[in-house]
């Protein structure tokens, strides 16, 4: 796991009482096939039970990477309080890796983007131009995985020392697109690298997508599935080959 330590600064003090709206990094995510995941339960209560640490972050990442999310039917939006944009983006980025390979090995497939910007978020609402370039970029993806929008990328690049230091969590990659005229249409990309330390870490996650696609029931969700395989296998090369992932 990369920490941000004090490399990237203190955290600063709590906003004053009334400015909740700050520039920030927000992660959009959507539990694809969540309707049958939904239906294919007896109760909703066993549904929760079975799928709780997907619902409900980790309290290792709550309390210690400052996580706070928002959770929607089948939407959820996650950020990163009372820490630097610097220290945001660690935190979120490896949360982002983590919570990547523990939903894909629990067959419970999703998609999502990281955008930047101003955001508003308080008890009661969670709004901003981040969210809906969020939002336009998650549903333009073809694939199981989490990309980082054009508002994230230009904020990285303008530090080039905070882009070295996330590097080990995100690979450039051509995501697979949605494109009615274009079966193989793509888009490039920084993407999260699901967590895995070992080739036999891919093999397992790389069968879990093989369930993921089996379970969805249609072309559609193979066709997801195999895509994602085919980027563990680009990171299997990269990884195990002598060169790592570099952003």
């Amino acid at each position: 796991m990369i920490k941000a330590a004090n490399i990237m600064g203190p955290s600063p003090e709590p906003a004053p009482q009334g400015t909740q709206t700050r520039l920030r990094y927000i992660a959009f995510m959507d539990i694809l096939g969540f309707k049958d995941l939904v239906l294919g339960e007896p109760s909703l209560e066993r549904f929760r039970c079975k799928y709780q640490d997907i619902f409900f972050p980790s309290q290792n990442a709550v309390l210690n990477q400052n996580i706070e999310y928002r959770l929607f039917s089948d939407s959820l939006v996650v950020g990163v309080h009372h820490c630097t944009p610097d220290q945001e983006i660690v935190n979120l980025l490896n949360f982002c890796s983590e919570f990547l390979s523990t939903t894909l090995r629990m067959h419970f497939p999703i998609r999502g983007t990281i955008a930047f910007g101003n955001v508003l978020w308080d008890e009661h609402v969670v709004v901003g131009p981040p969210i809906i370039e969020a939002v336009q970029y998650e549903q333009s993806q073809e694939w199981i995985g989490i990309m980082l929008a054009p508002s994230t990328t230009r904020q990285l690049a303008s530090n080039p020392s905070l882009l070295s230091f996330v590097q080990e969590r995100l690979v450039h990659y051509e995501v697979p697109a949605k494109a009615a005229a274009d079966q193989h249409a793509r888009m490039a990309a920084l993407c999260v690298i699901p967590a895995f330390r070992t080739k036999h870490d891919l093999e397992e996650l790389s069968a879990a997508l093989e369930q993921i696609g089996l379970q969805g029931g249609s072309a559609a969700a193979t066709q997801k599935a195999q895509h994602t395989r085919d980027f563990l296998r680009y990171l299997r090369k990269l990884r195990f080959s002598g060169s790592a992932p570099k952003a």
